[in-house]
């Protein structure tokens, strides 16, 4: 009884000495964007998405990609193309690109320009 009343005194030579180990870390997402825009579809990753954007409407519309044996791809290209304009939409309404907004926009244009890259490549779209 007396050991657990000198182990809460600071000053105890009883007392263990433990050393703080923080058990959880907590990383603190990186803004890429620094600059202010004056309006947000100024922005260059507004931007460089609106582009693919436009690329991948085309590349939808276009008769090669109409026949049966490219409706997987039509299929897949439609379904990324779509979540990206609700990408855009939901970003101009916020009225900011934060941490997480940034790394989801520069996800899914990578992801539509990889798209629209191999319907160019391979099939010869755009």
């Amino acid at each position: 009884m007396l050991q657990s009343f000198y182990n809460n005194i600071p000053s105890s030579p009883f007392k263990k000495q433990v050393d703080f180990v923080p058990t959880d870390i907590v990383i603190e997402p990186k803004v890429i964007t620094q600059r202010k825009y004056v309006t947000i579809n100024e922005h260059p990753l507004i931007k460089n998405m609106n582009k693919e954007i436009s690329e991948a409407s085309k590349n939808i519309e276009n008769t090669i990609m109409s026949r049966k044996h490219m409706e997987e791809v039509r299929k897949s290209l439609t379904s990324v193309y779509t979540k990206c304009i609700f990408i855009v939409q939901q970003i101009i309404k916020l009225g900011e690109i934060n941490g997480e907004n940034e790394n989801d926009l520069i996800t899914m244009t990578r992801a539509l320009h990889n798209f629209n890259k191999i319907c160019y490549d391979i099939y010869g779209c755009r």
